[in-house]
């Protein structure tokens, strides 16, 4: 876990059952002596990470709508911390904060975890991009249920083209410094289903669907998550120097010989991995950007200087 992770020590169910009080029924004392939840009960993960969420953002109404992908916040605070890293590294080691900052997330999903944790942790703007009108529906009512919602630094915009993930997004001149994605894994509906019901078979209980629930737009895409990222790349050409720094999650680290592949094709600058683990997963996430290291530097001199 990232170093500045607020989720570092253990769960303070008290105060999260107070925060939720749905989540009370699902805590247990577990044989360590601590206290826990199921995690193969979908409810008990959604209601956990609901806590886990109002209690870092203090955003009291958040949900997501039944069948959605359960995130798990802990996991999500990380790749922000490490684009926050990244960035510092463009800006004297200074870690830039505040609405000067704008990050875009790719398939924010319903509940626009990203963008609230970026918001909370470091002040930044964030345009949620979602191809789902049901995700869109939803996070549009979670934004309508805060105060102030004129003066939030999140905003949302369709993505109308099945098959495009950048354009019809990033507007004409506009400036970007980083864009996020947590891309659909698999490639077929099918094998979706398939490694749901091994997962069960492993943990020798019947199926009682997908834990970590999840719509087809979150679980599978053609070409699953390679041929997005691939596509994401593609598309990352025509706005080289709109966004300072592109980045995915990579779930299999046998993908990134032909994602870097894919990258030298397109003629990125600078590539990095940045390796992330939590508990007995783990992950990376894959960065590129087109611009030199003198333009990168005149980006951040210009974007996030003080006034």
């Amino acid at each position: 876990m990232h170093p500045k992770n607020h989720f570092q020590k253990d769960y303070d169910f008290k105060s999260l059952c107070l925060l939720n009080p749905e989540l009370s029924q699902f805590v247990h004392v577990a044989k360590s002596g601590r206290k826990s939840v199921d995690f193969t009960n979908g409810q008990a993960v959604y209601e956990l990470n609901k806590a886990l969420l109002i209690e870092r953002s203090k955003w009291k109404n958040w949900s997501i709508p039944q069948g959605h992908l359960i995130p798990p916040i802990p996991g999500r605070e990380d790749y922000i911390h490490h684009l926050a890293d990244l960035l510092r590294e463009e800006n004297k080691n200074t870690l830039p904060k505040g609405p000067k900052l704008s990050l875009l997330d790719i398939g924010t999903g319903a509940g626009l975890v990203y963008p609230i944790l970026a918001e909370c942790i470091y002040g930044w703007q964030s345009i949620g991009s979602e191809i789902a009108k049901d995700s869109i529906k939803h996070a549009t009512q979670l934004l309508q249920a805060q105060n102030n919602i004129d003066k939030r630094p999140i905003s949302l915009r369709p993505q109308k083209k099945k098959h495009f993930i950048l354009k019809g997004i990033i507007m004409e001149g506009e400036r970007l410094d980083v864009s996020m994605c947590n891309p659909p894994f698999f490639s077929t509906k099918k094998a979706s289903e398939e490694a749901n019901a091994l997962k069960w078979k492993k943990l020798k209980q019947q199926p009682q669907g997908a834990n970590f629930n999840g719509s087809d737009e979150e679980l599978w895409t053609i070409g699953g998550e390679v041929g997005f990222i691939k596509n994401y790349i593609a598309e990352s050409t025509e706005f080289k120097h709109q966004v300072m720094w592109f980045t995915s999650l990579v779930s299999r680290k046998e993908n990134l010989n032909v994602i870097k592949a894919q990258l030298a094709q397109a003629g990125v600058v600078k590539e990095k991995v940045i390796e992330m683990k939590h508990g007995q997963k783990q992950s990376r996430i894959i960065c590129w950007t087109f611009l030199t290291d003198h333009q990168r530097k005149l980006w951040a001199e210009f974007r996030w200087k003080k006034n």
